[in-house]
């Protein structure tokens, strides 16, 4: 059996959303923020090599492990709840793992353990916060479902800087629309 041809595939072939200007997932705000995706590739399809496939399935298999340790405990909680934050030229999408009456609970699975938030983490969880409006935990779970819990802590500046980079990412992607037409 070739389990890593099989995994390649299935993490980089399943079902994707369609991109869409305008319309900007949380999760890619980080990328965005620090020019790694660029306007121009805006639309080209995302693949992964065995190493970051690897990384997604464990880290998948990590979310749903304590989505059945809430589910046992009756915590009371939502699932992966979509929110659109509408603004007056585009909109951001957050759909974070853990929704809880008071909190936020986004699940990581790295490679080595943070004694802190990833900064990659921060677009996406600030993001979080200003469309639910709840405060931002990020659990970091590796192997053995050793974990560590740490609290984003927003800030207003940083928000207005992600609006802004976001803004003038979605001026040049319509620019790069137009000239195609």
């Amino acid at each position: 059996m070739k389990l890593n041809e099989i995994l390649l595939q299935f993490v980089n072939e399943r079902e994707k959303h369609e991109q869409k200007v305008g319309r900007y997932n949380s999760s890619s705000l980080y990328e965005i923020i620090t020019n790694k995706l660029k306007p121009k590739d805006f639309f080209k399809p995302k693949t992964y090599d065995l190493q970051a496939c690897q990384n997604i399935i464990e880290g998948e298999i990590m979310e749903n492990a304590l989505k059945e340790l809430f589910d046992f405990s009756k915590a009371d909680y939502e699932y992966q709840i979509k929110k659109v934050l509408v603004l007056n030229d585009f909109e951001i999408v957050a759909k974070p793992d853990f929704l809880f009456k008071d909190k936020i609970l986004e699940c990581k699975s790295p490679v080595s353990m943070p004694d802190k938030v990833k900064d990659y983490h921060f677009p996406q969880a600030e993001a979080y916060f200003r469309i639910f409006q709840k405060p931002v935990w990020i659990i970091y779970i590796q192997h053995h479902f050793n974990y560590r819990i740490f609290r984003y802590q927003e800030n207003e500046t940083y928000w207005r800087y992600i609006l802004e980079k976001l803004k003038v990412f979605h001026e040049e992607l319509l620019k790069i629309c137009q000239t195609k037409k």
